[in-house]
Order: C-alpha cells, then structure tokens, then sequence
C-alpha cells in the first residue's frame, strides 16, 4: 500500500519546511533591499541642493530610453490616436 518509512517522512518534512523558510527569508531581503533602495532615492532627492540644475523631460525620455519604445509604440499603433496619445501623457 502507501507506507513510508518514519525517518523518510520526517527527512520529507523537514526539507518542506527548509524550503518554506527559505523562500520566506528571499523574501524578507528582497523587500529589505527595496525599502533600501528607496530610502537611498530618498535620501538623495532630500540632499540634492536647490541650486542643481534639472534636465527637460526631453533629455530624460532620450537617456532613459522612453523616447525609443514611445517612438516603437508610434509605429506599432497605427491608427490608434487616442492609444498613443493617451500612453504619451503618461510617460
């Protein structure tokens, strides 16, 4: 029938719950580093004097590369004015 040995279950077991607390531990740092990483943008904006000099939204777009997958989207979307539009506004 379906019979396991005890030290094989227990063994089972425990490399589930191994599993689990590991993925959960991932996880746990995972968002560690995110609210890091936010706090160092944070940080940053917050010493940034007042007397630095800010790009145009131009020259983001084109460093970043929206420029490029919006001009992408201009092409694949013939025909869909209020789509591209919509999606210019919101870049």
């Amino acid at each position: 029938a379906n019979y396991v040995k005890l030290t094989d279950a227990l063994q089972e077991a425990d490399t589930e719950r191994r599993k689990a607390r590991e993925e959960a531990e991932a996880r746990e740092r995972a968002a560690e580093i995110r609210r890091e990483e936010r706090q160092r943008k944070i940080k940053y904006m917050a010493d940034m004097p007042d007397s630095q000099p800010a790009g145009t939204v131009d020259e983001f777009m084109f460093k970043e590369g929206v420029q490029d997958q919006l001009d992408k989207l201009d092409n694949d979307l013939i025909g869909l004015l209020a789509v591209k539009s919509r999606v210019k506004e919101i870049a």
